[in-house]
């Protein structure tokens, strides 16, 4: 049942008639992603490939395809930075982004921008002598995509970490 209906929609997309469409043989696809040929036809895919440049864009959406998954790893004990400690914005961003400490004393903050590849893009590390600086990363020359901020912050509280999920659009 489940062939017969994928088949008919097969051929309504080839525009083809549904008899022509169910002569064709069930066949096996690998489902990591391979290519098939079925009633003379070629069908290639790829179940979590990462698809670029279809990126959907609009005036309050955004749709990134694929998976961030950096590897990030701190020496010593880490433990999250809180929301109220540190704003990342504007996100979406187009030109600087802007990174607002509000730590209770200074310390040393480190940062790497990470594109869908998981290569380091940016890295930088400001000595905040208050806690409460603001820092800018120019993001000018960047791609339009989605990027994952790596911050650390050692302050005289001890190490804690966060990442946020950046979309550069423009």
């Amino acid at each position: 049942m489940k062939v017969s209906f994928l088949l008919l929609i097969l051929g309504i997309l080839l525009d083809c008639s549904p008899l022509e469409a169910q002569i064709v043989g069930p066949s096996t696809i690998d489902a990591a992603g391979t290519s098939v040929s079925a009633g003379g036809n070629t069908y290639e895919y790829a179940i979590g490939q990462v698809l670029s440049g279809t990126s959907y864009i609009g005036s309050t959406l955004s749709v990134t395809p694929g998976v961030i998954q950096p590897q990030y790893s701190a020496s010593g004990v880490n433990t999250p930075i809180e929301a109220n400690e540190l704003q990342v914005f504007p996100d979406p961003v187009a030109t600087d982004l802007f990174i607002q400490a509000h730590f209770n004393s200074g310390g040393i903050l480190k940062m790497a921008l990470i594109n869908e590849l998981g290569q380091k893009i940016i890295s930088n590390q400001w000595t905040l002598s208050s806690g409460q600086e603001r820092e800018v990363i120019d993001t000018k020359g960047l791609a339009i995509g989605t990027y994952f901020l790596q911050i650390e912050w050692n302050g005289h509280s001890g190490l804690s970490s966060g990442g946020y999920k950046i979309q550069k659009l423009q």
